[in-house]
């Protein structure tokens, strides 16, 4: 971690043409450490940098994050570097102006990173896409369709998983009249009572559940219409829905 503390302190002084090697040994080397704690602080030197040099450093470190995410191996052993490359991709983008090109890319390179069966890399997107929506605001919709199908229909758990956790993260980019706008609450009221595919009961629990831990007490009026329908998935005959069924409870107690 001494190294990592160290290149967090320098990094304000660090001049332009040092930026980019500085990012080639963060990823995906120090990234990738065996030690948590030490990915953590790498990570953190790595915001750092970012914070300070992202907006004069976008076109040479973006190439750096996206050939990772394109070439990297797909196994478990590189959750950790994805993650922390896919939360360094969207703080970079926050440097661009929303009318910027180079931002509707990296949007959708963040919703595709969602189906990666990883919950941390999941997190870190939906955490990253709230202040990104103005640029892709008349895109939305479609994104907002496509996580939809994904969320109710997909037969892969990582991918409905990582839709909820897209679409929570839009709707608080757009704002809480998104879900109504949108048609959102009623797409998902009515997955959550089809009896015949449990997929789709178990996807409305995933994105109620994300909504509730994204936006708060800013989903509490949207919740006393969920209750009803979350305590018949109690009983569920699917074990998969009554797991769904406690977690969104949990969420939603925690609101």
């Amino acid at each position: 971690c001494g190294i990592a503390l160290a290149l967090n302190k320098l990094a304000p002084y660090l001049d332009g043409f040092q930026v980019k090697p500085l990012f080639q040994f963060f990823v995906p080397d120090a990234l990738n450490d065996r030690h948590p704690e030490v990915r953590k602080c790498m990570l953190d030197a790595a915001l750092s940098a970012l914070n300070t040099h992202g907006k004069d450093s976008v076109n040479s470190l973006l190439p750096v994050f996206e050939e990772f995410l394109k070439n990297a191996p797909t196994d478990a052993s590189y959750d950790a570097v994805r993650q922390s490359v896919v939360i360094l991709m969207g703080s970079l983008a926050k440097h661009l102006d929303k009318n910027d090109p180079k931002v509707k890319p990296i949007v959708a390179k963040l919703i595709t990173a969602l189906s990666t069966p990883s919950q941390q890399v999941q997190e870190s997107v939906a955490s990253c896409l709230p202040p990104l929506v103005p640029a892709i605001k008349e895109d939305a919709a479609g994104m907002i369709q496509k996580l939809m199908e994904l969320l109710l229909e997909s037969d892969k758990y990582a991918e409905r998983k990582g839709a909820a956790y897209g679409l929570a993260g839009l709707v608080k980019g757009l704002g809480i009249l998104s879900l109504k706008q949108q048609d959102m609450m009623t797409t998902l009221t009515d997955a959550i009572q089809d009896k015949k595919n449990f997929r789709r009961r178990e996807g409305a629990l995933f994105a109620f559940e994300m909504l509730c831990n994204m936006l708060g007490k800013l989903f509490e009026p949207y919740v006393v219409h969920v209750l009803p329908h979350l305590l018949l998935c109690f009983g569920d005959g699917n074990q998969y829905v009554r797991e769904a069924a406690d977690e969104c409870a949990k969420a939603v107690m925690s609101t």
